[in-house]
């Protein structure tokens, strides 16, 4: 049994989801796969397998990626669960991701 689950899990999500993206698969796919990582990512930092930091990253590497025609075919949903993603790194502070959010956001997504 791995030592860090979610870790991994987290890893190969991302990869996955940059793969979806540079092949230009379809936008759902991406938002799908972006919402399981949202989910994926809160377990990791509540088993603390990830730092904030490293929590953060993983979003703002997804969101460098999307192109604007992309992006201009993303849901207002998954806008707004990357942006609070791109926060994690501020857990904490009064700019902080509102996790609550960031789980519903999540959620929604994925029930599309």
């Amino acid at each position: 049994m791995r030592k860090y689950p979610y870790k991994h899990l987290v890893e190969l999500r991302t990869k996955l989801i940059v793969e979806l993206v540079l092949k230009r698969k379809p936008v759902r796919y991406v938002e799908h796969e972006t919402a399981m990582l949202v989910l994926d990512v809160l377990e990791a930092l509540r088993n603390k397998e990830i730092s904030p930091k490293e929590a953060s990253r993983y979003f703002v590497r997804i969101e460098y990626i999307i192109d604007l025609k992309m992006a201009k075919r993303m849901s207002e949903d998954f806008a707004q669960m990357t942006a609070e993603a791109m926060l994690l790194d501020e857990s904490g502070t009064k700019y902080g991701p509102d996790i609550k959010e960031l789980k519903r956001l999540s959620l929604k997504v994925l029930s599309r």
